[in-house]
């Protein structure tokens, strides 16, 4: 599929007193900056109309710094000869160059022939080069799948298409990290096998043709691990550190807000997993095999956990001067349905007043319903004009 996934969000202010939000048409007019005039083509039975209207165009960059096998499946079919340090692509696999061949490769450590498994060392180079000719088709014949995962029952809201009890491929993040280790060179290959993903899934020419088309900000969800190898990192130690997830994807994001500056598009990040899980789906990173808020909620440590990253993240898009593309956050994706109200409204409440502290007092801010919007729009929460200007109600009616 592609790999921009495209999702249509309809979203309220939360700030409104009135009894429920206005329409999305006036809403539309007042939330966002900047905004962009529609095209003169996008509403031909009323051009007049359309020329004096602003409205905000947003598309969901999924699949990339937060790894979603429905998004990216070759990503999560790892296969024997990715295990042994190749960096082989499937046929139709996005981001593969054009000009692929099953090749021969001579594997350094037996001198034997490897067809589509590039050439391998006991240590592979540390760091994806994309200058390097990697340039080779997996030969199915040789590069046998890689099942390290039995299913598990299916969820409501994750069904399984196999069995319960049937072998797979890595599910999420969780069990890449955990196959891509057990590769030839350990991390080092798990982390170049991810950074040719992170350098080629999205690129710069995605976001000029965002920009032609007409949109004007751009949802990139984030893993919660995304920093964690960086030298300026600012997050207290905690257990979850030993998890097997691979970081690094930082200054790919760094890199997509000098594009968006360019192409005059606005970044609203969003963190989309959280230590625990805050709802057990494969986007949070870990599939637990039920849907719950209780690996997060009922942990003090990692609700804190949370909000320390959160921080990081903040204080790294304003050190490193991204806060002119980078004008909204949000704070945590789809907490589920069981979350303790409590617990994720004074979660809530703290990452608002740093966010606020630390990019400015104008950044936007949006947060997920529990799938249960008439908990949040219920008159009472976030109604203070002035400190609860610029929120926003992230609603997925799937």
């Amino acid at each position: 599929g592609n790999h921009t996934k495209v999702v249509l969000f309809i979203m309220g202010e939360s700030t409104t007193t009135k009894s429920s939000h206005s329409s999305l048409e006036s809403s539309l007019e007042s939330s966002f900056t900047p905004t962009t005039k529609v095209p003169h083509h996008d509403h031909k039975s009323n051009n007049a109309y359309a020329n004096t209207k602003t409205y905000i165009r947003g598309v969901n960059v999924g699949g990339w710094l937060m790894a979603e096998r429905f998004i990216t499946p070759y990503l999560f079919a790892v296969n024997s000869c990715h295990l042994q340090g190749s960096l082989c692509w499937y046929p139709g696999q996005m981001g593969a160059p054009s000009n692929l061949t099953l090749t021969s490769a001579v594997n350094a450590k037996n001198g034997t022939q490897v067809r589509g498994a590039d050439t391998i060392t006991e240590e592979p180079l540390y760091g994806y080069d994309p200058q390097t000719s990697y340039h080779t088709l997996c030969d199915p014949t040789i590069c046998q799948p890689v099942l390290p995962v039995i299913t598990k029952e299916p969820t409501d809201y994750h069904p399984q298409v196999s069995l319960a009890g049937t072998k797979d491929y890595p599910v999420d993040e969780w069990t890449l990290g955990e196959t891509l280790r057990a590769a030839v060179g350990g991390l080092t290959t798990a982390r170049r096998y991810m950074e040719r993903h992170w350098d080629t899934f999205v690129v710069e020419q995605n976001f000029a043709d965002l920009a032609d088309a007409g949109v004007t900000h751009l949802r990139i969800p984030m893993s919660y691990w995304i920093r964690r190898d960086e030298e300026d990192y600012n997050v207290p130690q905690h257990a979850n550190d030993d998890d097997p997830y691979i970081s690094g994807g930082w200054p790919y994001f760094v890199r997509a807000c000098s594009w968006a500056r360019k192409y005059n598009l606005t970044v609203w990040p969003d963190l989309h997993g959280a230590p625990g899980s805050e709802n057990g789906f494969d986007n949070s990173g870990h599939f637990l095999g039920r849907s719950s808020c209780s690996g997060w909620d009922q942990s003090p440590q990692n609700v804190q956990l949370t909000l320390d990253i959160l921080t990081d993240l903040a204080e790294a898009i304003r050190a490193q001067g991204l806060d002119d593309v980078v004008t909204g956050f949000g704070i945590l994706n789809e907490p589920f349905a069981d979350c303790d109200a409590d617990v994720l409204r004074n979660y809530y409440n703290q990452a608002l007043s740093m966010l606020r502290s630390t990019l400015g007092e104008h950044v936007s801010v949006f947060v997920g319903d529990m799938f249960r919007g008439f908990r949040f729009n219920d008159g009472a929460f976030w109604i203070d004009a002035e400190e609860h200007h610029d929120t926003y109600l992230d609603s997925h009616p799937y």
